[in-house]
């Protein structure tokens, strides 16, 4: 006879099902080089860290041993940054266990939508995502309106860069940056250094107008 559905079971699938992410994108890190291989460690340290982010912050448990090797091999101190990664917001975390659902190979079977939702995961990471839209502040920076809500200056920021950039996605716009910022656009080594130097070239690339060339 099947045991009763705990509580903590939901937030354990949903961790398990980031783990497993990580370690995919892991795995095709290690087959691939440049640009590719800096994309495959970031996508999985963005699973890693939704992973963190369904720990109950009322609960002190414990961290499993995969989550430990996890944060070993992205040099994160868990412990020590433990009130940075867990959401003190239960709202949240239930979204974070809803969002894990998209983290299933079988939702991503599809190549266009396996490359957007990447996409979307990447330019959502904190720190990529921050140096992206600082060095591109000039293409949506009257986009931003004050009284506006913030999904509609989400909105507009979106459809300037879209437009900018010539596309109708989010991997569209990584494409083109890859192509001319290379692995740094995703490396999270030496963050503060490396996102005023992806600033600066992003901003290069629009006012000699390479990035869209």
């Amino acid at each position: 006879m099947a045991r009763n559905r705990k509580a903590g079971d939901t937030a354990y699938n949903a961790r398990r099902r980031e783990f497993r992410a990580a370690q995919r994108y892991l795995k095709k890190a290690h087959e691939s080089t440049g640009a590719t291989a800096e994309r495959n460690r970031a996508l999985a340290r963005s699973h890693f860290e939704n992973a963190l982010q369904t720990y109950d912050p009322n609960q002190k448990q414990s961290f499993s041993s995969q989550i430990v090797n996890l944060a070993a091999e992205f040099g994160v101190d868990i412990q020590g940054q433990r009130a940075d990664f867990i959401m003190a917001d239960e709202k949240k975390r239930k979204r974070a266990i809803e969002r894990s659902r998209e983290a299933l190979e079988s939702e991503l079977k599809d190549e266009k939508k396996r490359a957007e939702r990447e996409a979307q995961i990447l330019i959502n990471n904190p720190v990529i995502g921050k140096r992206i839209m600082g060095g591109l502040v000039d293409v949506w920076r009257d986009k931003v309106k004050p009284g506006q809500s913030a999904a509609d200056n989400r909105k507009g920021i979106q459809q300037a860069i879209f437009s900018y950039f010539g596309v109708d996605s989010w991997a569209g716009v990584l494409d083109k940056l890859e192509k001319s910022i290379g692995e740094l656009l995703y490396s999270f080594d030496n963050e503060l250094d490396i996102y005023d130097v992806v600033r600066i070239q992003i901003q290069k690339g629009i006012i000699g107008n390479t990035l869209v060339a």
